[in-house]
């Protein structure tokens, strides 16, 4: 089993297609959030992605991005339960021109593939400081020791604090995975570890100067 990420650019309006493989899905647009600029090596299948970024109040920054150094992921990532037997590794992630007035940093990863209703939130991280530019593979694991100073790994979908990889259901086809960088107005969101996942992001949202995502998939 591997993971594939692939990326496409946003639009603001009208839909936008991806490809992974055999899938092909159309969806409708995030929020209007960034101008996606996507570049794939396919020499050593490492992805990455660039943004221009957004910012609530006017003004223009050059160059916000994101990028998975991971390249092709293995089982390190995928979860380890409910049937699968990965590592349940965090990828590896840095980041790079954040706007003006950040002051802290955001990490969520959310699967909108999900048979819940409501997606399921397989990582969140916030109270990043404004230092902080990428995380090492395995940083989210549950005792936080990869974390910077003061980061607060809050509440999944799994009902644990800390990152919990891909485990789609046996032939539900491929979900994404979308790992989302907020960089933020706020030093602290005032939350706590066990605040849950939905809340967590509203307050993101609401606090959100920019963001870069990466998306990738995983099927078994």
């Amino acid at each position: 089993m591997v993971w594939n990420f692939r990326s496409r650019r946003w639009h603001q309006d009208g839909h936008f297609r991806i490809r992974s493989g055999r899938i092909t899905r159309t969806l409708l647009p995030t929020p209007p959030c960034a101008t996606w600029v996507s570049s794939w090596n396919e020499t050593d299948l490492r992805p990455s992605a660039h943004f221009r970024s957004y910012r609530r109040r006017q003004g223009k920054r050059p160059g916000w991005r994101a990028r998975s150094v991971g390249g092709q992921a293995t089982t390190r990532e995928v979860f380890d339960g409910f049937g699968c037997t990965g590592e349940n590794r965090s990828p590896q992630l840095t980041w790079a021109h954040a706007p003006d007035g950040t002051k802290s940093f955001a990490i969520t990863m959310y699967d909108p593939d999900a048979p819940t209703g409501s997606g399921w939130w397989h990582w969140v991280v916030f109270d990043l400081p404004a230092t902080t530019n990428g995380l090492p593979m395995g940083a989210g694991s549950t005792d936080g020791a990869g974390m910077p100073k003061g980061a607060v790994q809050s509440l999944t979908d799994f009902g644990t604090t800390g990152y919990g990889g891909p485990c789609p259901p046996p032939g539900h086809g491929a979900h994404r995975y979308i790992v989302t960088v907020s960089a933020l107005d706020a030093e602290s969101l005032g939350l706590d570890p066990e605040a849950p996942p939905a809340m967590v992001g509203y307050t993101i949202n609401s606090h959100a100067l920019a963001r870069a995502s990466i998306v990738f998939y995983y099927e078994r």
